[in-house]
């Protein structure tokens, strides 16, 4: 397994799970999900247009690939919609866990869609890993099963989003590029939704110093660096193996949970964590059977 994609990977999902952290302090600020979402998008594209012009890359790309990353900036856009409101009704580690069912739909979608052959050693570290993720689930009130539902359904328009970005050969092109036209179509395809009647989904102007600071924060953390090693990743590793070594996530976001807001966790919640970690040592090591050259 290429070792260069498995460090992008497990580096994206520590990155990715320290966001929920800023997300909950920026909302405690009087902000909410959707003007996060547009801010840290609008704030990187300076910032990715500088580093392409010091880097000397062109921003050019063909037709079809401009329509592609349209189709995969508004899945995205979707799924930090879905999993930043679900903040709201469930805790950042039960909506990050939640959003990690993601694995199987991407499974699911790339042996149904495009006849991927599902390895069983995938199959094994992802029970392992699917088991973990449920230690940590200890509360399924009425009251939080909106949460719940938009966590999961974050996670199938990520799996569409690794899935068809892979299909698509986008993670081959230059990581910055592909990060500054997602931005640029996030900001396009954020207008129309802040027209609906909903108070996540409308904008807000409290534009506290905290505020801005934390949105510095997200666009260089998201859009910068996460986003760009996830796509190279999936380049190096395909969306599958991709899916599943981003397992790590939810345990990074239940440590920085207890480092940062004072949370605390169980023996089960520490089971799952390490359930977790199993799953990945599953799916990295490499097997002794030579015949296997390639992993999905």
């Amino acid at each position: 397994m290429n070792r260069k994609g498995i460090v992008f990977i497990v580096v994206s999902a520590l990155i990715y799970g320290f966001i929920p952290v800023v997300f909950l302090w920026a909302n405690r600020e009087g902000t909410n999900a959707f003007t996060l979402t547009f801010l840290k998008s609008l704030v990187s594209l300076p910032l990715l247009y500088l580093i392409l012009k010091i880097r000397r890359v062109s921003l050019r790309l063909e037709r079809q690939n401009l329509w592609h990353i349209l189709f995969l900036s508004g899945f995205m856009l979707i799924t930090n919609l879905l999993l930043s409101i679900s903040y709201l009704y469930i805790d950042i580690g039960t909506a990050t866990n939640t959003h990690f069912f993601y694995p199987i739909f991407v499974l699911l979608l790339s042996s149904l869609l495009f006849k991927v052959r599902i390895q069983l050693r995938q199959i094994l570290s992802i029970l392992i890993g699917i088991a973990g993720i449920l230690c940590f689930f200890s509360n399924f009130s009425a009251d939080t099963k909106l949460g719940f539902l938009l966590a999961i359904a974050s996670g199938f328009t990520y799996a569409l989003y690794l899935v068809f970005i892979e299909q698509f050969r986008l993670g081959k092109k230059d990581g910055f590029v592909l990060s500054f036209y997602m931005s640029a179509f996030s900001c396009l395809l954020s207008l129309p939704l802040s027209l609906l009647p909903f108070d996540q989904t409308s904008f807000t102007f409290l534009f506290t110093p905290m505020v801005l600071l934390y949105v510095l924060l997200l666009s260089v953390l998201t859009n910068l660096i996460a986003i760009v090693l996830l796509n190279t990743g999936v380049s190096l590793l395909g969306s599958t193996t991709v899916s599943l070594l981003s397992l790590a996530e939810p345990v990074s976001a239940y440590l920085f949970g207890i480092w940062l807001l004072n949370q605390s966790m169980s023996i089960r919640e520490f089971a799952g964590c390490g359930l977790i970690i199993l799953s990945l040592m599953v799916l990295i090591l490499k097997r002794t059977n030579p015949s296997e050259k390639k992993e999905n």
